[in-house]
């Protein structure tokens, strides 16, 4: 598909990124929007991505390609957490099983020092995903971190922020989650 954006270009002789990208806009092809994104990462160009990104996803709120790719640019390079959750949250939205968007979902609570979360949503995606060994790393370096912050008194502001906003069933597959049966009257 790249290869195919990059004839097109020497095709309509677009060779400045400028050009390219006035190109993009005036055709309203959202497939060519993720294309150039990849092109511009390419050459080094993230934070050049993001109205790229973001009109594709205005589009199609369901590009799991282009949602991670954002939610990354987030993350690494704007730092933004919280436009990095949106995106990863998008994704399991429209595909719950998503190991790698929960997987960055997941990275966006270790950065944020939510461990407890972190832990639990790690766990999940290797439940989901047991062949996937780097989900089993990382579960196993934030558990030994959690293990240590667990030493700390529950008053440490570290041990706080660890819990903070963790619920132990929100990472549950439907099955392991307790169930609510209905008494019978006698």
């Amino acid at each position: 598909m790249i290869n195919a954006a990059r004839r097109l270009y020497r095709r309509k002789r677009l060779t400045t990124a400028t050009g390219r990208e006035k190109f993009f806009e005036q055709r309203g092809n959202t497939q060519p929007l993720f294309n150039l994104a990849l092109l511009l990462a390419d050459t080094k160009r993230p934070l050049d991505e993001v109205p790229f990104l973001n009109q594709l996803i205005r589009h199609h709120p369901s590009h799991v390609k282009g949602l991670i790719l954002l939610g990354d640019i987030y993350i690494n390079h704007m730092k933004n957490l919280d436009e990095a959750e949106k995106c990863y949250r998008s994704i399991l939205h429209y595909d719950p099983h998503n190991t790698q968007g929960l997987h960055n979902l997941c990275v966006v609570f270790v950065e944020r020092k939510r461990l407890a979360k972190a832990a639990a949503c790690l766990q999940y995606a290797q439940r989901l995903a047991p062949a996937e060994d780097y989900i089993g790393r990382h579960l196993q370096i934030v558990l030994a971190r959690l293990q240590k912050i667990n030493k700390l008194p529950e008053s440490a502001p570290e041990r706080k922020l660890a819990y903070e906003d963790y619920d132990p069933l929100e990472f549950k597959l439907p099955q392991d989650r307790p169930s609510h049966k209905s008494r019978k009257r006698s």
